[in-house]
């Protein structure tokens, strides 16, 4: 399959890869993830869970809330916490991408 993208979407795409939200990401997942990388190596790479979480913010969180709903239920309120920050952080990229 091929997907093209256009001038904008590489630079919104650019702007995901410098946000807060995908900075929050990469550390919750090296906290609760013991065998990913440290979060400094892992902000050095562009990973193809980027591109999946900005075509998420970009078609209207509908994969995000689908897979969000269904692992809800099996977290420990910890984990729940560190998944709100997440979603704030997309919520707050989703409306920072709307602008541009």
């Amino acid at each position: 399959m091929v997907t093209t993208f256009n001038k904008k979407d590489l630079v919104s795409f650019g702007k995901y890869l410098l946000s807060e939200q995908r900075e929050e990401s990469l550390k919750n997942t090296s906290k609760l993830n013991e065998t990913s990388l440290p979060y400094e190596e892992m902000f050095r790479e562009v990973y193809d869970a980027d591109l999946q979480n900005w075509l998420a913010i970009k078609n209207e969180f509908s994969n995000v809330t689908a897979v969000g709903e269904m692992c809800l239920e099996s977290l420990d309120p910890e984990e729940f916490q560190a998944w709100e920050k997440v979603r704030a952080g997309l919520m707050r990229t989703r409306k920072a991408l709307q602008k541009n």
